[in-house]
């Protein structure tokens, strides 16, 4: 389901938009963070060890918006 709403924490000073929430019978509640990605930067920067591993401002952004929506876990969805 797409998100439409803004999340913040101010005592911490985060806040955050998802991009879309995903219910999963086995995981619970969760959210997809979107990212369109160009191919070489793909390639160069997401690739690692012939491994797809987002890159750590993503992951923390991730992260954060797991936090703050109080949601079970999140994936990165790339295009």
């Amino acid at each position: 389901t797409k998100a439409h709403q803004y999340f913040r924490d101010p005592a911490l000073r985060l806040g955050a938009t998802p991009d879309a929430y995903a219910d999963c019978p086995k995981r619970g509640r969760g959210l997809i963070q979107v990212k369109t990605v160009e191919s070489s930067m793909f390639r160069d920067v997401w690739k690692v060890d012939g491994e797809i591993e987002p890159p750590l401002w993503i992951a923390i952004q991730a992260a954060v918006e797991t936090y703050l929506t109080g949601r079970k876990w999140t994936a990165v969805a790339v295009l």
